[in-house]
C-alpha cells in the first residue's frame, strides 16, 4: 500500500491543476544575463501583477548551481505587499519539482517549481520573495535573471531587489534586474 501512496503523491505533484494557467510571466532564463544568491542569508524579491482575483498554486523559476548533480531540493517563499516587508499574505517552505535543466559552460540552470502554494489574492501588485534554498550538496544557489526580456504580462518587467543580509535587518536592499519566473494558478470566476 505504501508504494502505491508514494506513486500517487509523486503523480499528483507532476500533474498541473485542472484549469491552471500562467497568471504572470517575467520571461525565460537564457542562462546568459546573470543570477543572484538566494541562500546563506541572501534573498531576492520580485514584483508581479495579477489582473484579477486569483488563487496562486505554483511558481516556476530558475536556479543556477555549479554542478548538474547538485540539484535544488527545497525553498522558502513569501508573497508580500512590499519588497522584503509590508504585509505577508502567504508564505511557506516547499519541496521543489524539476521542470527541466540545461548546462551553460560552468554551471547548470535548473527550471524548478514551488508547488502547492494555495494563496488567494485580489487583483493587484505583490512581491515574491525566495530565500533559504537548499541544494543537494549544500552549496550556493542563484535565481536566474531575465530582466523581463520575453515578459508577456501586465506589469512587466518585474521590479526586483536583492537583500545581501536578510536576517540582519540593516536595510541593505538594492534594486537589481528582474528574475525569470512564472506565477501559475486559477483566476477567480466573477
Amino acid at each position: 500500500m505504501k508504494p502505491l501512496a508514494t506513486a500517487l503523491l509523486l503523480l499528483s505533484m507532476c500533474c498541473p491543476c485542472l484549469g491552471s494557467e500562467v497568471l504572470y510571466n517575467n520571461g525565460p532564463d537564457t542562462g546568459s544575463i546573470g543570477a543572484w544568491p538566494i541562500n546563506f542569508g541572501r534573498s531576492v524579491s520580485n514584483s508581479f501583477t495579477l489582473e484579477q482575483d486569483s488563487r496562486i498554486t505554483d511558481v516556476v523559476f530558475s536556479i543556477w548551481s555549479v554542478d548538474d548533480l547538485n540539484h535544488p531540493l527545497r525553498a522558502k517563499w513569501k508573497i508580500t505587499t512590499e519588497p522584503f516587508g509590508g504585509e505577508v499574505l502567504a508564505s511557506g517552505e516547499s519541496l521543489l519539482g524539476l521542470e527541466s535543466y540545461f548546462h551553460n559552460r560552468l554551471y547548470t540552470v535548473w527550471k524548478m517549481k514551488i508547488q502547492g502554494m494555495n494563496a488567494n489574492l485580489p487583483a493587484g501588485t505583490y512581491y515574491l520573495e525566495i530565500y533559504d534554498v537548499l541544494m543537494q550538496f549544500q552549496t550556493w544557489a542563484f535565481w536566474g535573471e531575465s530582466d523581463g526580456i520575453g515578459c508577456t504580462s501586465r506589469g512587466c518587467p518585474s521590479t526586483a531587489y536583492f537583500d545581501p543580509a536578510r536576517s540582519s535587518g540593516y536595510g541593505m536592499t538594492q534594486p537589481i534586474g528582474s528574475e525569470s519566473f512564472e506565477i501559475i494558478g486559477t483566476p477567480s470566476s466573477e
